[in-house]
């Protein structure tokens, strides 16, 4: 049971943001200026769990499709990945896949994928995990962008990074690396997903790097970037040891 961990894990990011906002109310208008201040930021961490799946949905824009009897969100995305997010309020996992993994997979692959992302995504803890990865992108938004490229994804710049990027850059970078330590590890285990199809995601996510949010790795089902320099929580949800190129 992931419950008394989440519970955990929320009262310590509560805890930290409210910490600052806290002391300044105490020191300004006392003990119940600091009380209420706790309860207004609780507050609004709440909200921001509640739309958070939907401020992933504007960030990636994607199309609804049917997929047998599963509603699928499609990311215009050349890459082949499929993921899987829980609104806080919703009764099962939501679906999304890359078009590339659409152009990858026969209809009958990308059935079995979504039925196994399905379950993956119920293995608890998918709703606080969610809500986690709308604040992390919201935050990895501000990292100016070449210090993003080098950090997340090991492009090389040709241009000179400014030392007022590099100063927002280790800023926004803290806080992003600070937060995703509340990911949950991978589960061992066998993968729900048949190991060739997942061979086939984990050898196309080689050749073609996905541009979409680095905070979804968590949420993916295989590793979307294998080679990152740095990855934000999980590689991915599925269970460790789900494939391996190398057998």
């Amino acid at each position: 049971m992931r419950l008394p961990f989440i519970l955990l894990k929320v009262l310590a990011i509560w805890a930290g943001f409210a910490a600052v906002p806290v002391v300044v109310a105490k020191i300004v208008s006392g003990n119940r200026a600091a009380v209420a201040t706790f309860l207004v930021v609780g507050f609004v961490l709440f909200f921001v769990a509640a739309f958070g799946e939907r401020k992933i949905r504007k960030t990636l824009r994607p199309s609804s499709i049917r997929v047998g009897p599963y509603r699928v969100y499609a990311i215009e995305d050349p890459s082949s990945h499929a993921f899987a997010t829980q609104g806080l309020l919703s009764a099962d996992p939501t679906l999304w896949i890359t078009r590339g993994a659409l152009s990858l997979l026969s209809p009958n692959e990308i059935a079995s994928l979504m039925t196994g992302m399905r379950a993956a995504g119920h293995q608890g803890g998918l709703r606080f995990e969610t809500a986690l990865t709308a604040i992390l992108i919201g935050f990895t938004a501000r990292i100016p962008s070449g210090f993003r490229e080098i950090l997340f994804f090991r492009q090389k710049r040709s241009k000179t990074i400014l030392i007022r990027e590099s100063a927002r850059g280790v800023f926004w970078a803290s806080f992003v690396l600070i937060l995703e330590f509340f990911y949950f590890d991978r589960r061992s285990g066998s993968p729900p997903v048949a190991e060739e199809i997942l061979r086939k995601l984990e050898a196309e996510s080689r050749r073609c790097v996905p541009r979409l949010p680095v905070a979804l790795s968590s949420h993916s089902a295989v590793a979307p970037w294998p080679d990152a320099f740095l990855t934000l929580g999980r590689p991915c949800l599925l269970p460790e040891r789900a494939v391996n190129l190398e057998v």
